[in-house]
C-alpha cells in the first residue's frame, strides 16, 4: 500500500533522514572536539566539556537531532496510514495530506541546520579550517536547507489545498 501514497509526501523525507544521520554525525564530531580541547579562557587548562557552556550545547543539539528524528518516524508512520486509506478508497492522498508531511520534513532539517549551528559556533575556529569534519557538516546542511523548494518557499500552499483557494497568478498585471 505505500505505492498508494505521492511522492511529494515522501521525497524530502528522504533528505530529512540524510540531514538526520550527518546531525548525529556532527554530534559524535563535537564530542572529540570538546573531550580533546582545552577551554578558551580557562586558566586551569581544563577542557571545555568541563564546563557547563559546552555540555548546554550539546544537550539542545542532542535535543534537535532527536526531535528531527522522531518528526521524520512520525511522518513515515502517517505516510503509511494515508497510503493504506488512499488504497481502500477510504480517503484520498490529498494535496493537503502531501504538503503536511512534506512540510515536516522541512522543519526536521531546519532543526538539524540549528543543531549543527550551535554546535560549528561553540566548537572553535579550527573547526571551520580546511577540511574539519564540523565544517563539512555546515557545508551540506547549509546546502539542504537553502533551496528554493524549501519549506518558505511551498508553505502558504497547504491553505490552498485544504481550502481549494485558487493560485496568484505570478504574471504582472500591465496598463
Amino acid at each position: 500500500s505505500v505505492y498508494a501514497g505521492t511522492f511529494g509526501a515522501f521525497a524530502e523525507g528522504e533528505v530529512a533522514a540524510v540531514c538526520i544521520g550527518l546531525g548525529y554525525a556532527a554530534l559524535d564530531e563535537y564530542e572529540r572536539v570538546i573531550f580533546g580541547s582545552k577551554a578558551p579562557y580557562a586558566s586551569d587548562g581544563s577542557k571545555r566539556v568541563e564546563h557547563e557552556d559546552w555540555r548546554r550545547t550539546y544537550g539542545v543539539a542532542m535535543a534537535k537531532v532527536d526531535t528531527a528524528a522522531g518528526a521524520v518516524q512520525h511522518a513515515a508512520r502517517l505516510y503509511e496510514v494515508y497510503a493504506a486509506e488512499s488504497e481502500s478508497g477510504e480517503e484520498p492522498f490529498s494535496a493537503e495530506r502531501t504538503s503536511r508531511l512534506s512540510y515536516s520534513h522541512f522543519v526536521a532539517q531546519k532543526l538539524v541546520w540549528e543543531a549543527v549551528q550551535s554546535l560549528v559556533q561553540t566548537g572553535g575556529t579550527s573547526q571551520l579550517a580546511g577540511a574539519a569534519r564540523l565544517q563539512r557538516y555546515l557545508r551540506d546542511i547549509i546546502t539542504a536547507n537553502t533551496r528554493t523548494d524549501s519549506l518558505e518557499f511551498g508553505a502558504e500552499s497547504l491553505l490552498r489545498s485544504r481550502y481549494s483557494v485558487p493560485q496568484e497568478s505570478a504574471e504582472p498585471a500591465l496598463p
